[in-house]
């Protein structure tokens, strides 16, 4: 279902438009919806289902795609956030300039190491100040 969502919505399109670089990035969501994640058992489902779209998307060179949940900082930080998913404006700055450095691509070298990282901090996380 993941591999299907993600031909329909995403690399179908680029497919149509080879001409066209596409930029794509994973939303950094705050600790507290990694907390709910986690609190639900789901992480590495999640990253799961993350390694196969990043592994779709990296077979189409006109994809670059950008993955910023190993930024623990950013994540960690709640005054960042003004809810567990949506972040301040000053985060939208901090991504385009990561994006426009080349900073935090994922790509066929990094993308297994990105998504480890990833695993085992947040199933490692002391999530214990969000269940009090």
């Amino acid at each position: 279902m993941i591999l299907a969502n993600i031909k329909q919505n995403v690399t179908d399109l680029a497919d149509e438009h080879p001409e066209t670089i596409f930029y794509l990035f994973f939303t950094p969501y705050s600790i507290c919806y990694w907390g709910k994640i986690e609190n639900n058992r789901q992480v590495d489902w999640h990253i799961g289902a993350e390694k196969v779209a990043i592994e779709e998307i990296l077979k189409h060179p006109n994809i670059k795609l950008y993955g910023f949940d190993d930024q623990f900082e950013l994540i960690c930080n709640l005054d960042n956030y003004t809810d567990q998913a949506h972040y301040g404006q000053w985060v939208n700055s901090w991504i385009l300039k990561w994006m426009r450095d080349g900073d935090h691509q994922l790509t066929t070298d990094n993308y297994q190491i990105y998504l480890e990282t990833k695993r085992d901090f947040y199933n490692h996380y002391d999530y214990s100040m969000f269940h009090k």
